[in-house]
């Protein structure tokens, strides 16, 4: 690279080369117009030579045109690796706490969903009681005649409540029993090594927690569409108060704790991939690779 004084100093060297170059060719042209002697005018041609070789002299010894170019896309080979190094580095220490963090909430959601799967039991057999209560006392209104009509109305609607809570919370035990059976098998990864997941045979293994988020993200949108219908009832309505409300915690309960863990466990999956990278694509790729990943995740703090 040459800096600005040397250049500044080649510029102003050949504007002089070329300045009497061009002042000897006029002095040979009035030389001959004005008929002056050959000597004179073969001494201006020998001028004008010798300063058109100092010209083409001069420019062919500029020091910038010895230099080797400068390939703006070669670096040193120390600093990329050194680069790419540090970047996996990070990526595998960041996979280690993810890691962890999905067995955390892992546990956390089987913990959950076993609770829940003891309380759907029992709000069932309360729904089946109320039913059974509710037809009772609709049988003994009717038995009052016109003084009991409006309470067999309530009954009625007791019954159908009963009976809707009934299937929405066995449909939320079916839920519940499948997405479980599903986190046994994620259990199953997780409980492994985490180095078993980035050989060659991992991606069996990735494959499934990919199935394992699959399955959690249809069981919240099933449990979306039952939590809908018992948003639209109206919470101050007295029939609600004890089946609604309690079908509603729980439908929350196992959303919130489900998308906390699929979040979880996409960020495994995602540095899972990206480590196991290392091994098939060239430094430049993985350069490449790197920017992309920081940019988009950099204001999380993950790397």
């Amino acid at each position: 690279m040459i800096d600005f004084r040397t250049q500044t100093g080649l510029i102003a060297k050949r504007l002089v080369y070329l300045l009497a170059w061009c002042s000897s060719l006029t002095l040979l042209v009035v030389l001959r117009l004005e008929n002056a002697p050959v000597y004179v005018a073969v001494l201006a041609v020998v001028s004008f030579l010798c300063w058109y070789g100092a010209y083409h002299l001069a420019a062919g010894n500029a020091p910038g045109s010895e230099l080797p170019v400068a390939d703006s896309t070669h670096e040193p080979a120390y600093d990329q690796n050194g680069s790419v190094d540090r970047y996996f580095a990070h990526l595998i220490d960041n996979l280690q706490k993810n890691w962890m963090l999905c067995d955390t909430d892992l546990d956390h959601a089987q913990s959950t969903l076993r609770n829940v799967h003891h309380a759907l039991l029992e709000a069932i057999e309360t729904a089946k009681s109320t039913g059974m209560l509710a037809l009772n006392s609709m049988a003994s209104a009717a038995n009052t005649g016109e003084v009991g009509r409006g309470f067999v109305t309530v009954s009625r609607d007791l019954v159908a409540i009963s009976e809707q809570s009934g299937r929405d919370l066995e449909k939320m035990r079916e839920i519940v029993a499948r997405t479980e059976q599903r986190l046994l098998r994620t259990r199953r990864i997780l409980s492994a090594p985490m180095a078993n997941c980035l050989e060659s045979g991992g991606g069996s293994s990735i494959s499934e927690l990919v199935v394992s988020i699959a399955n959690i993200q249809g069981a919240q949108e099933e449990l979306r569409v039952i939590a809908e219908r018992y948003q639209r009832n109206n919470k101050s309505d007295v029939r609600w108060l004890q089946l609604g409300d309690a079908v509603r915690r729980l439908l929350n309960e196992v959303i919130n704790v489900l998308y906390q863990f699929e979040l979880r466990l996409t960020d495994v999956i995602s540095d899972l991939r990206l480590a196991r990278l290392s091994g098939t694509l060239s430094e430049n790729q993985l350069l490449e690779i790197k920017g992309g990943f920081s940019s988009d995740r950099g204001a999380e703090g993950m790397i």
